[in-house]
């Protein structure tokens, strides 16, 4: 009897013993997962650290220069005024085969009242020359469709580019086109 209980006993303690293996884990799955963990907190780490906060961002970084332009034409609309660039004639001979098309065109720009003067300086006693070869390119290279589009957007945006990085900066808010005429040969 008594030999019969210390065999009932054992054959408990191994079954539980057995059971109790199967869901127990062993030092490799604990140091596998710890190991998981701190890489995967190294990665938060470092992506908060090198990762720019949105306040840091620089207003001359040409990639935030479009959403820059946008938040001055929305908030600053009043403080606009307008500059005249000044009178172009070109002819565009890559617009149509076989023809010159000759264009006159007049254009101003609207930019802050505060950078108003810096930007008279800068396309009338700085850099007159080359503004004018800007604006001359950007005619001359058009295609037929930027010639006739009624609203210019193409040529308009292309100006705005090219002279902002003549004058070395985002000045014009916004180009304007007027006295347009074209004359076909």
């Amino acid at each position: 009897m008594a030999t019969e209980a210390v065999d009932e006993i054992a054959q408990e303690d191994s079954e539980s013993a057995s059971s109790g293996r199967k869901f127990s884990l062993n030092g490799k799955a604990i140091k596998v997962g710890g190991l998981l963990a701190l890489v995967m907190a190294a990665q938060v780490a470092i992506g908060f650290f090198l990762l720019p906060s949105p306040a840091a961002t620089d207003p001359g970084d040409p990639a935030n220069s479009a959403a820059l332009a946008e938040e001055d034409t929305t908030v600053d609309q009043a403080d606009l005024v307008e500059v005249e660039i000044g009178t172009f004639n070109s002819t565009n001979s890559n617009a149509v085969k076989g023809s010159d098309i000759h264009v006159s065109l007049s254009v101003a720009a609207t930019v802050s009242s505060k950078a108003q003067q810096s930007f008279q300086d800068a396309i009338k006693t700085d850099h007159p020359a080359r503004v004018r070869q800007a604006v001359e390119r950007v005619v001359r290279s058009s295609t037929i469709d930027d010639l006739n589009d009624p609203d210019f957007d193409v040529i308009k945006r292309k100006i705005r580019e090219d002279v902002n990085k003549v004058v070395d900066g985002d000045y014009i808010v916004e180009v304007i086109i007027s006295d347009y005429k074209t004359m076909h040969q």
